[in-house]
C-alpha cells in the first residue's frame, strides 16, 4: 500500500498522458557496449543495468530501494530524481555506498521504464567510490559531479554521453585513465579535469571542437593524449603543469595558442604546429625545460610576452618570413639556443626577447629592422659577432650588455640613437666602428666596462658623449674627438688606465666632473682654446700626467681636478684665471710651481695640499682658504702682491717667509701684530728684494 502511495505521486508528477508516450526515453533495443579501458577485478562493467521495482517495493534482482518522497528514492545507496520523464542522478549514501557502485541504466515501475539521463551537480562529490561504469543511457554529467573523488581509478563512460559539465572529474588524485572516444561530446569544459594528477591517458571524441580553461592543468601523471583535427579551440592554461606530456601535435585548424596553454610542461620535448597557426599567446610555453626545437608554421605572424620563457633545453627556433612581431621576453632564458636568424619582416626586437640565451652565438638581422629595444640580448654571453641591419635607428638601453664575447661591433648609417648600457661590459669587445653612423649622442654607460677595448672610431657628428661611457675600458690607448663635439660628459673615461694619447675637437667647451680620472697613463694634455670649463676631479689620480697646458679662455679650475696626478710637474695656467678650486693639486708630489697668474682672486680650500716639490709661490689675490698648502713641507717663500693684507686661515704648515712690496710693508706689519693667523702661517715678514 505504501510503495502504490508513492507510484501515484511519481505518475502525478510528470505531466504525461502515459510513461509509453515518450518514445524517446524507451529503452533502447540492443547497442553496443562501449568496449572501456580493461579494468580491474570485480569491477561492474555492465552499462545496461536494469531493475523493476514491484509496487511492494522488491526488486527483480534484489537491490536495496528506499522511497525519499513522492519523486525520489534510493537504489542500491544511490539517490534518483524523477525530473519531467527520466532519471536523475542527484546524491548518494555517504554511510553505505561501495567502493563499486551500481548505476542502473533503466529503472521501471508498474510498466513505466526512467531512462537515467543525467548525473546531477556534485552528486558524487567526496565520495569513497573506486571505480564506476556509468549508464549507457547517460546523456549528461553536470558540474563536479565526481570532483574530489580522490580514490576512484577508473571510469567507465559509454557512447550516449553528449556533455560534461565544469570540474567533472577535478581532484580526482587516483584516476588513471579516461577514454571518451566514443562519446558525443564537443567540449571539454573549463577545470573538467584539473589537478587530476594521476591520470595517464586521455581518450577524447572525434567530434571534440573545444578544450576549456585549465581542463587539464595539474594532471602531472599525463603523457598520451592526442588532440582530434576537429578542435578548433583550446583555452588558456589547459594543459599548463602537466609535468609528463613529452609530445604534442596541435590539431590542424587551430589558428591559435592561448595564455600558459601548455606552461610548465616540464618533459615536452616537441612539439607539431598545424600550418594554420597565426600567434602564439603570452606564456604558453614557459617553463617547459625539456623542450628541444621548434619550426613555427609560414602563416604565423604574432609571438606574444614570455611564449618560450624558460624554454631552457631550446637548441633551435625556426621563423617564418611571413612573421612580424616576437613580443617582449619571448625567449628570455633560453640558455641553450645557439643560432637565430629572425624573419625578413620584423621591424624591431622587443624588451628582453632573447636576454640570457647564453648559448646564442650568432643572431641574424634582417636589413629593415629599424629598433633593438632594450635589454633585448643582455646576457647572452656567448655572442661572439653580430652585423646590425643597415635600416637600424635605435638602439635600447642594455641590448647587448653583458655579451661578454662580442669581439667587434659596425653601427650602419642610419644608426640615430644608443641608450645608456648597450654594451656594457661586453669585456671581449675589442673595436667599435661608428664612423659611418648620424649618431649625434652616446648614452650614458654605453661601453662600460669594455675592457678589452682598443679602438673606437667615433661618428661624425657626434655632439656629446654621456656619462661614464667609456668607463674602466682598461685597454683603450687612443681616443680621437669629432671636431664638432662640444661636451664630454662625467665620467666618460673614468679608470681608462691604458689611455695615452687624446685629441681634443676645438669646438670643445666642457669636460664633465671625473671624466679622466684615474687614468694612469695619460702623460700630456694640449687642451682646446675654446674650452671655459673643467669639472671637478676631471683629471684627479692620472699617475702619469707630467705637464699640462690650460686654455687661456679658462677662468676656474674645478675642485680636486688634479688632485693625486703624482708625476705632475709643471701647469700652463691661463692668463684670466680667477680661482684655483678646491683640492686642485691635493696630493701633486712633484709640482713645480712659482707665479699664478695676476688675476687670481683665491685658493681655496687645500688646493696645494702636499705638493711637496713646491719651493716659493706669488700670489696676488685677496684670499687663500684653510690647509691650501698645509704638508707643502719645502714651501719656504710667498711673495704677496696685494697691497691689503688677504684672508686667510690655517693655510700654511711649513711657515714660510712672506715677502711684500716696500709700498705695503707697514699694511703687514699691522696685519702681523693684529691678525693671529699671520704669524700662525708665517714665520717671517720682508719687503720684496732686501
Amino acid at each position: 500500500m505504501f510503495f502504490s502511495k508513492f507510484l501515484k505521486s511519481l505518475l502525478a508528477s510528470v505531466c504525461l498522458c502515459s510513461f509509453f508516450a515518450c518514445s524517446e526515453d524507451e529503452p533502447n533495443g540492443g547497442g553496443a557496449n562501449s568496449d572501456p579501458t580493461p579494468n580491474p577485478p570485480a569491477v561492474n562493467q555492465d552499462a545496461k543495468l536494469s531493475v523493476t521495482i514491484s509496487a511492494d517495493g522488491t526488486t527483480s534482482n534484489g537491490a536495496v530501494f528506499s522511497q525519499i518522497d513522492g519523486t525520489t528514492f534510493f537504489l542500491d545507496y544511490v539517490k534518483y530524481k524523477v525530473v519531467d520523464s527520466h532519471l536523475e542522478i542527484i546524491g548518494y549514501d555517504p554511510v553505505e555506498l561501495p567502493e563499486i557502485p551500481k548505476l542502473y541504466a533503466t529503472v521501471t515501475i508498474e510498466n513505466a521504464v526512467y531512462k537515467t539521463r543525467i548525473i546531477g551537480q556534485s552528486a558524487f562529490r567526496s565520495s569513497k567510490i573506486s571505480a564506476i561504469t556509468l549508464p549507457e543511457t547517460l546523456t549528461s554529467i553536470d558540474g563536479a559531479a565526481f570532483s574530489h573523488c580522490n580514490k576512484v581509478q577508473y571510469i567507465y563512460i559509454t557512447s550516449e554521453l553528449s556533455e560534461l559539465g565544469e570540474s567533472t572529474f577535478s581532484l580526482c588524485t587516483s584516476l588513471k585513465k579516461i577514454d571518451l572516444s566514443k562519446t558525443n561530446i564537443q567540449t571539454i569544459e573549463k577545470y573538467t579535469f584539473n589537478s587530476c594528477s594521476s591520470l595517464q591517458s586521455v581518450k577524447l571524441p572525434l567530434i571534440l571542437a573545444k578544450i576549456g580553461q585549465e581542463a587539464f592543468t595539474g594532471c602531472t601523471s599525463l603523457d598520451d593524449i592526442e588532440i582530434p583535427d576537429s578542435t578548433t579551440n583550446i583555452a588558456a592554461q589547459a594543459f599548463e603543469n602537466c609535468t609528463s606530456l613529452i609530445t604534442i601535435k596541435l590539431p590542424r585548424r587551430m589558428s591559435n595558442i592561448a595564455t600558459h596553454t601548455f606552461k610548465n610542461c616540464s618533459a615536452l620535448e616537441r612539439i607539431e604546429f598545424p600550418d594554420s597557426m597565426g600567434d602564439i599567446q603570452r606564456e604558453a610555453f614557459i617553463g617547459c625545460t625539456a623542450l628541444k626545437q621548434i619550426e613555427l608554421p609560414k602563416k604565423m605572424k604574432d609571438i606574444k610576452e614570455n611564449a618560450f620563457k624558460e624554454c631552457s633545453s631550446l637548441t633551435s627556433a625556426t621563423f617564418p618570413d611571413s612573421m612580424g612581431s616576437i613580443q617582449s621576453e619571448a625567449f628570455i632564458g633560453c640558455s641553450a639556443l645557439r643560432q637565430i636568424k629572425l624573419p625578413k619582416k620584423m621591424k624591431d626586437i622587443k624588451e628582453n626577447v632573447f636576454k640570457e640565451c647564453s648559448s646564442l652565438t650568432s643572431a641574424i638581422f634582417p636589413d629593415s629592422m629599424g629598433e633593438i629595444y632594450s635589454q633585448a640580448f643582455y646576457n647572452c654571453s656567448s655572442l661572439q659577432s653580430i652585423i646590425l641591419p643597415t635600416q637600424l635607428k635605435e638602439i635600447g638601453s642594455k641590448a647587448f650588455s653583458n655579451c661578454t664575447s662580442l669581439k667587434s661591433i659596425t653601427f650602419p648609417k642610419g644608426t640615430y640613437v644608443i641608450r645608456s648600457e648597450t654594451f656594457s661590459n661586453c669585456t671581449s669587445l675589442e673595436t667599435i666602428d661608428m664612423s659611418s653612423s648620424y649618431l649625434t649622442q652616446v648614452g650614458n654607460r654605453t661601453f662600460e666596462d669594455c675592457k678589452a677595448l682598443k679602438f673606437v672610431n667615433l661618428p661624425k657628428l657626434l655632439d656629446c658623449i654621456g656619462y661614464q661611457t667609456f668607463f674602466n675600458c682598461s685597454s683603450l690607448q687612443e681616443i680621437n674627438f669629432p671636431e664638432q663635439m662640444t661636451e664630454i660628459g662625467e665620467r666618460t673615461f673614468m679608470s681608462c688606465t691604458n689611455l695615452q694619447n687624446i685629441k681634443f675637437p676645438s669646438n670643445l667647451d666642457h669636460i664633465g666632473d671625473y671624466t679622466f680620472w684615474g687614468c694612469t697613463s695619460l702623460k700630456f694634455l694640449s687642451l682646446p682654446k675654446s674650452m671655459s670649463y673643467i669639472g671637478n676631479s676631471t683629471f684627479a689620480s692620472c699617475t702619469s700626467l707630467l705637464g699640462v697646458d690650460l686654455p687661456e679662455t679658462m677662468r676656474y679650475i674645478g675642485d680636486s681636478t688634479f688632485a693625486s696626478c703624482s708625476s705632475l710637474k709643471s701647469i700652463g695656467f691661463p692668463k684670466n684665471l680667477v680661482s684655483i678650486g678646491t683640492g686642485v693639486f691635493k696630493n701633486c708630489r712633484s709640482l713645480i710651481i712659482e707665479e699664478l697668474p695676476e688675476t687670481v682672486v683665491s685658493i681655496n680650500r687645500g688646493a696645494f695640499v702636499n705638493c711637496e716639490s713646491i719651493q716659493s709661490i706669488e700670489f696676488s689675490g685677496t684670499e687663500i682658504q684653510h690647509a691650501a698648502f698645509n704638508g707643502c713641507s719645502n714651501l719656504k717663500r710667498i711673495i704677496l702682491y696685494s697691497p691689503t693684507p688677504p684672508n686667510i686661515s690655517f693655510s700654511f704648515d711649513s711657515m714660510p717667509i712672506a715677502y711684500v712690496n716696500k709700498s705695503a710693508y707697514q699694511n703687514y706689519v699691522t696685519w702681523f701684530g693684529t691678525n693671529p693667523y699671520a704669524s700662525a702661517n708665517f714665520s717671517e715678514l720682508r719687503i720684496i728684494d732686501e
